[in-house]
């Protein structure tokens, strides 16, 4: 979906948005329009009235997600890549202190690089109730990115829940 052309969104939401098949939306910061800038509103909307998860390639910006969460609290929504964030960067540790006090945000762990330590970092920040297995695919092989969670020293609850436990609960699966 691009927030550039409601029109071509509303037409989406009238071919996907009562098939029970689809439960989300990802969009890519490919489009050029930030996550704040009110042509989201349309798409936003959208997930928040159908309960759906919105999965986006974008800002880190910790103030946008926390005014988007509480807008659209029976959407979720998902910050993509933030497993190649610097668990100590300020701004990372502001997004994940957020998504563990939100009840409607998560972090996806993808990335194509991950310090030692920084998965086990953001879980301790986030909560692992908060972060979600991503893949990169076809950029980067699975093995790479499930390693990364296998051989950390997350408990295997916690790796459970970035697996699968949080994704099952997104997807409204039993």
């Amino acid at each position: 979906l691009d927030p550039k052309y409601p029109e071509e969104i509303q037409s989406k939401f009238e071919l996907y948005g009562n098939n029970p098949a689809f439960r989300g939306i990802k969009l890519v910061s490919a489009h050029g329009v930030d996550i704040s800038d009110p042509r989201q509103d349309l798409i936003y909307s959208f997930a928040d009235k159908k309960g759906w998860f919105f999965l986006c390639h974008a800002s880190g910006d910790a103030a946008k997600w926390e005014k988007i969460c509480n807008t659209y609290k029976n959407a979720n929504f998902i910050v993509a890549h933030q497993g190649a964030s610097d668990p100590n960067n300020p701004a990372t540790v502001r997004l994940a202190e957020l998504a563990r006090k939100s009840t409607n945000l998560y972090l996806d762990c993808a990335s194509s690089a991950m310090i030692p330590g920084a998965l086990e970092r953001l879980a301790s920040i986030a909560g692992a109730d908060h972060l979600t297995y991503g893949s990169d695919y076809p950029m980067f092989d699975f093995s790479y990115e499930t390693g990364r969670i296998f051989f950390s020293s997350l408990n295997e609850e916690e790796k459970d829940l970035i697996f699968y436990g949080n994704a099952r609960k997104l997807l409204k699966l039993k």
